[in-house]
């Protein structure tokens, strides 16, 4: 339970930005429970950021061992991309090219759509460096192709996002600015809709303290009548009682 807190403490420092702070938590998540693959798959994640690829890939490995010994396919899947991802960042296409190709199998396989969009677009790096602009453009067109069975808005947008930045690395600026659209188009829907739950929410939470405030009234309220209620009666036991005398 620790080990989730801490990590969940540095989630919200890299959402922040505060990237340095975020890996201590990660880190600090990982010493309380080596296995935790969550805290193992962000550490990675932070070192990738900051270029310390080779550390980057001993945390995912790590996370994707114990994610595809224990089942947990979309964590494995995750991670395995990240791992061709920083692989291709070291110069080490062709383990690149391998792990891209293992994940975009079991992706298919599994149905994991997004995951799909991941390694193709990875994978069509791989062959651009490879000087095979041919394959880089064949497996942009199967990225985009997997996005329309992608039923998720969120999920939509960040892979509309990888397609557009795949695309303006290999100087097909029309297709890029074609998918970018459709990225801020997603983003302004995803951004509304998120703004409308966010007020609704508000909105409810200001009725519930409303009405408690309504309830504390009528309480108060109850109470003070109650409180008049017994003056009043002790003011008629003293009126019929007779005034003591006074003397003279």
């Amino acid at each position: 339970l620790l080990s989730k807190i801490v990590d969940a403490v540095g989630y919200l420092y890299a959402l922040i930005g505060d990237y340095e702070r975020a890996l201590e938590y990660f880190l600090e998540s990982v010493s309380y429970e080596e296995d935790n693959i969550v805290s193992l798959n962000n550490a990675g994640f932070i070192y990738s950021r900051s270029q310390q690829h080779e550390l980057a890939l001993e945390y995912l490995w790590k996370g994707h061992n114990i994610a595809k010994a224990n089942e947990i396919t979309e964590v494995a899947l995750t991670t395995l991309v990240n791992i061709a991802t920083n692989n291709f960042s070291l110069g080490n296409f062709d383990a690149a090219k391998e792990h891209f190709t293992e994940a975009l199998e079991q992706a298919r396989k599994q149905g994991f759509y997004s995951h799909v969009v991941f390694a193709c677009s990875g994978l069509s790096k791989v062959s651009r460096v490879q000087d095979d602009l041919k394959g880089a453009k064949q497996y942009l067109r199967q990225a985009v192709k997997e996005v329309q069975k992608i039923t998720d808005d969120n999920s939509r947008q960040e892979c509309y996002g990888t397609i557009t930045n795949s695309y303006e690395d290999m100087g097909d600026y029309r297709n890029a600015y074609k998918y970018f659209r459709m990225f801020l188009e997603l983003k302004r829907k995803n951004q509304s809709e998120e703004i409308t739950q966010k007020l609704s929410s508000i909105h409810a939470n200001f009725e519930i303290e409303k009405h408690d405030l309504e309830a504390m009234r009528m309480i108060e309220k109850s109470s003070r009548l109650a409180t008049i209620g017994i003056i009043a009666e002790s003011i008629t036991k003293d009126m019929g009682n007779p005034l003591h005398a006074i003397k003279v």
